[in-house]
C-alpha cells in the first residue's frame, strides 16, 4: 500500500475488512465491492480505509456515487482518511475512471486510484491480493472463458466439472462478465455460477 498508493504509514499496520455497507437513509444505497481498514497495532485505531471498486465497463453514476463512497466510509469507519482504488481489466475504462471527479466544493475533488494492465504495482513478492489483482489485469481481458478461469484459480475457488464446462462453453459476453464480476467477491464456485 505504501508503495502502490504513495500514503506515509506507520510501519507496523494490521489490516481488518471494514464495513461495506455505505448507505444513507435517504435518499440512495451504496454498497462498495470491497473495504479493508488499516488499522494501527498498538492503539487499534484505524489509519487508513481502502475502497476497491472494479469498473468493467462505464458507470455513469460512479461520477456520484464514488466521492460518497469515500466520504461515507469514513465516517462509518470514523477514520480521518479514505481511499478509492478501481481496478480496470481494461486501460481504457481505466484512464476513463482516473479522470477527476468534480464535487464542486473548493479543494475536494476526487482522483480516483487506478489499477489497470498499463498502471499496476509489480507482483513480485507480493500478497495474495496482488496477486489476485494481478490476475485480474495481466493477460485477462472482461468477457473472456481463459479470463474467468483464471480468477476463479486465482481466487482457489475451485469450480465443478459441470461449472468448468459451462465457462468453457460460454458464448454470451454479458454472462462471461457476470460471471468474472461474482468471481472477485464471492465465497465459493457456487456463488459465481448462481442464476
Amino acid at each position: 500500500m505504501r508503495a502502490t498508493l504513495r500514503i506515509p504509514l506507520p510501519p507496523d499496520l494490521e489490516a481488518r475488512l471494514g464495513p461495506t455497507d455505505l448507505n444513507n437513509v435517504v435518499p440512495a444505497q451504496f454498497t462498495a465491492d470491497s473495504v479493508v481498514t488499516l488499522h494501527d497495532p498498538g492503539t487499534g485505531e484505524p489509519v487508513l480505509v481502502v475502497i476497491i471498486e472494479p469498473q468493467g465497463r462505464e458507470d455513469d453514476d460512479k461520477q456520484y456515487a464514488w466521492p460518497a463512497y469515500v466520504t461515507n466510509v469514513r465516517r462509518a469507519a470514523k477514520c480521518p482518511r479514505a481511499v478509492l482504488v478501481v481496478i480496470c481489466p481494461d486501460p481504457v475504462e481505466g484512464e476513463k475512471c482516473r479522470k477527476g471527479i468534480p464535487t464542486g466544493h473548493p479543494g475536494f475533488d476526487l482522483w480516483p486510484i487506478v489499477i489497470d494492465p498499463l498502471h499496476a504495482p509489480s507482483a513480485d513478492g507480493a500478497s495474495p491480493w496482488l496477486v489476485i489483482f494481478d490476475a485480474c489485469l495481466g493477460v485477462i481481458e472482461m468477457g473472456t472463458e481463459p479470463g474467468a478461469r483464471r480468477i476463479l484459480n486465482a481466487r482457489d475457488l475451485k469450480p465443478t466439472k459441470g461449472q468448468r464446462g459451462q465457462i468453457n462453453a460460454a458464448t454470451d459476453l454479458a454472462q462471461l462478465d457476470r460471471w468474472f464480476d461474482r468471481a472477485l467477491t464471492a465465497g465459493t464456485a457456487a456463488e459465481v455460477f448462481a442464476d
